[in-house]
Order: structure tokens, then sequence, then C-alpha cells
């Protein structure tokens, strides 16, 4: 129920009170990842890259795999201008086993490739 009201919150950009839910949520469930990552993305939308990195790692601590974590930390690098690491982290993703036949992330990359004229033959 939170979490549900955690994310209207978040819809309705209230992101003191959606960060406030979140971390109550976290205090009785330390490996809720969805909620390690919304938090990561709230404070994301506020600007806060380094402390969203710090959220989507400890997304990765939980589940290494995760393509949602590797696909944000990949647009932070993005917007610090960091072309290859941003690079390395969509890589990651296309080329795990668990994610290599996963089209929602394979068509999520290619995409924002083309959109920002990096893409390459794959």
């Amino acid at each position: 129920m939170r979490y549900n009201l955690a994310h209207v919150c978040e819809a309705s950009f209230e992101f003191n009170k959606t960060e406030t839910l979140y971390k109550e949520i976290l205090r009785e469930h330390l490996k809720y990842v969805d909620c390690v990552r919304r938090l990561g993305s709230t404070v994301h939308d506020r600007d806060q890259i380094y402390s969203a990195s710090h959220w989507f790692k400890d997304v990765l601590e939980i589940n290494h795999n995760s393509p949602n974590a590797w696909t944000m930390i990949g647009n932070i690098r993005t917007t610090k201008q960091e072309w290859k690491p941003r690079q390395k982290k969509f890589e990651r993703i296309l080329y795990n086993s668990q994610t290599t036949n996963d089209s929602l992330c394979f068509n999520f990359i290619r995409k924002y490739m083309i959109t920002n004229f990096i893409f390459a033959d794959m």
C-alpha cells in the first residue's frame, strides 16, 4: 500500500513525501529492489546525480544483473557526457545471458542509442 502511495506521490512530483515513504518502506524491507530503484530515480529527477548513483549501486548489490539499474547508471554517464563508460553499461545489458532475449531491454537501448546518434551495428 505504501509503495503505491509513494509511486502516486512520485507521479505528482511530491518528491519529499515520495522519498520519505520509500525510506520508510526500506527500513522494513531492506532488499526491496523496486523501492531502492524508485528512490534512485526520485533523487535523479531532482538532479542529485551523485546520490542517485549510490542508490542504483545499492540495487546492484541486491541484484547484480538488474537491467534497470545498469540503464540508470548508463543514463547518469550520459548526463556527465561520459560516452565510453555509458556504452559499456548498455553493452553489459545487451550481452548479459539473462537479458539477451529480453526484447524490452534490447529495444530500449537500441532506441536510446539511435536517438543519441551512437547506434552501432548490433
